[in-house]
C-alpha cells in the first residue's frame, strides 16, 4: 500500500487484523437475531430484504448493526445501519449507515469490464462526520474497485479528503503483478483566527 501526503509517496506497513465469522475482535461477542423482512428500494427498484440484527459486545462498549441481506443480488448485504454505545446503551459513540445506491454498472477494471455496485458510507462520531462513496465488485480481491472520503468537523468545515483505487490484481502471481491499491491522502489544518484583543482605555 502507497500512501501520498502532500505530494509525497510513503509505503505503509501491512496490517494483520484477526476477526470472527461476524467481523467480532478477540474481546467481543457475538449474537446474531432475524428479523421480519422488509424491503429497500434501489434506483426506483423494490427489493426484498432478509433482515438480521448483529451485536457485538465488548469490555467497554457495545455494537449493533441491522443488515439487509438479499442472497440473489450482489453485493449481497444492501444496507446496513449500525450504532455504537457505551455498554449502558445511553451514550452513542458512533452511528454509520451503508447503503448500495446503485445495481449492475459496468467498470473497466485493470482491461477488463467488470459489473460493479456503487455504495455510500456515512458515518457520525462526536467530532463531525465523514462520507465515502464506493465502487465495489465481487471478482476482485477485497470487493473495492475504488473510493472516495470526505472527513469534516462539527461545523462542515473539511478535515480530510483521501481516495483509494486498485490499479492491479491476479489470481495466478506468475501471471500478474498481484493486486495492488494507491491510495491519497489530502489533509487540511483548520485554523481559527485569534480574538481581537480589547483596545487599552
Amino acid at each position: 500500500v502507497v500512501v501520498r501526503v502532500a505530494g509525497k509517496r510513503f509505503s505503509a506497513e501491512p496490517q494483520l487484523i484477526v476477526q470472527g465469522f461476524h467481523g467480532e475482535r478477540a474481546d467481543q461477542t457475538a449474537g446474531i437475531v432475524e428479523l421480519p423482512p422488509s424491503e429497500i428500494t434501489i434506483q426506483g427498484r423494490k427489493i426484498p430484504c432478509q433482515v438480521l440484527q448483529l451485536t457485538l459486545t465488548g469490555a467497554t462498549n457495545k455494537t449493533v448493526s441491522k443488515i439487509f441481506l438479499n442472497k440473489e443480488i450482489e453485493p449481497f448485504i444492501l444496507r446496513r445501519e449500525t450504532l455504537k454505545t457505551d455498554l449502558t446503551g445511553n451514550t452513542v459513540l458512533n452511528r454509520t449507515t451503508v447503503e448500495v445506491t446503485a445495481l449492475d454498472v459496468p467498470c473497466r477494471i485493470a482491461g477488463e469490464i467488470l459489473n460493479t455496485a456503487h455504495a455510500t458510507v456515512t458515518e457520525i462520531f462526536p467530532k463531525g462526520k465523514s462520507v465515502t462513496r464506493t465502487v465495489m465488485s465481487m471478482e476482485v480481491p477485497g470487493g473495492v474497485v475504488c473510493q472516495t472520503t470526505r472527513e469534516e468537523d462539527r461545523e462542515g468545515n473539511l478535515v480530510r479528503r483521501s481516495s483509494l483505487e486498485l490499479v492491479d490484481y491476479g489470481l495466478y502471481p506468475e501471471s500478474r503483478r498481484g493486486w495492488l491499491f494507491r491510495r491519497h491522502l489530502f489533509l487540511r489544518r483548520v485554523y481559527s483566527l485569534p480574538t481581537p484583543a480589547e483596545p487599552e482605555p
